[in-house]
């Protein structure tokens, strides 16, 4: 019968296990995830941030045109026109 202290694991210096890759990559790896979502939430929170800036353009452009069907659009209210 073969010792149980096989098939274990062997550990390295820093204590982690020496087969596992994954560990390894995600520490490789975790700046630029960690990069990414706060560029991704920047954008987010931006683009929250210019929206009422973005539909007030549009109204002011459709009134400029006198395009009624534009502005009910933008405003949803019936009595625009």
């Amino acid at each position: 019968m073969e010792s149980p202290t096989r098939w274990r694991s062997k550990r390295t210096k820093s204590g982690s296990k020496s087969g596992n890759k994954r560990s390894i990559a995600w520490r490789r790896h975790a700046p630029l995830i960690v990069t990414l979502i706060v560029i991704v939430v920047i954008a987010a929170l931006g683009f929250a941030y210019a929206t009422p800036y973005i539909a007030l353009n549009n109204l002011k452009r459709a009134a400029d045109a006198r395009d009624a069907q534009t502005s009910q659009s933008v405003c949803r209210l019936p009595r625009v026109a």
